[in-house]
C-alpha cells in the first residue's frame, strides 16, 4: 500500500511536468503535436501493457519465482533506469541544458521569448495563488 501511495504521487505529477517541460522547449505553435503524441503514446502504452503483462504473468515458477514478480521486475527495471537517467539529464530550462550546444541554446531561448506575448514569471507568490483561486475560468473548470 505504501508502494502505491509513492507511485500515485509521482505519477500525479508526471503529465504536468512533462507538459512544462514541452513548454520551455517549443513555440506554442508546435506544442500541440507534442502534447498529442504524449496522450497517444501514454494511451497506447495503456493499451499494450495489459497484454504485455498478461504473458509475462504466465512465467509462474520460471526462476522460482511467481507471475507477479516478473511483472514488477520487468515493468520496474527499465522504469528506475529512466528515472536514474531523467535525474541527470532534465534541466530547469534551456539555459542549463547539456544536450544543447551554445547555438542551439541561443535559437531556444529566442523562439520561446519572442512566441510569448505574457510576461512569464517562475515565482509563485501568495498574490498569485489568491488570484488563481479566485479567478471564475478555473473554478469552472
Amino acid at each position: 500500500m505504501v508502494g502505491r501511495f509513492f507511485l500515485g504521487i509521482t505519477e500525479a505529477a508526471l503529465i504536468p511536468g512533462v507538459l512544462m517541460y514541452i513548454a520551455m522547449f517549443y513555440k506554442r505553435s508546435e506544442q500541440a503535436f507534442r502534447m498529442a503524441l504524449l496522450q497517444t503514446f501514454s494511451s497506447a502504452a495503456g493499451a499494450f501493457g495489459g497484454l504485455i503483462s498478461g504473458d509475462i504473468g504466465h512465467l509462474d515458477g520460471t526462476l522460482n519465482s511467481q507471475g507477479w514478480q516478473w511483472i514488477f521486475i520487468t515493468e520496474s527495471l527499465p522504469t528506475m533506469a529512466l528515472a536514474v537517467a531523467a535525474w541527470f539529464l532534465l534541466t530547469k530550462s534551456p539555459e542549463s541544458a547539456p544536450w544543447l550546444d551554445q547555438r542551439e541554446t541561443s535559437i531556444t531561448i529566442y523562439r520561446i521569448h519572442n512566441d510569448t506575448k505574457i510576461k512569464v514569471t517562475r515565482e509563485i507568490t501568495k498574490e498569485n495563488v489568491l488570484a488563481a483561486l479566485k479567478d471564475s475560468k478555473g473554478l469552472r473548470w
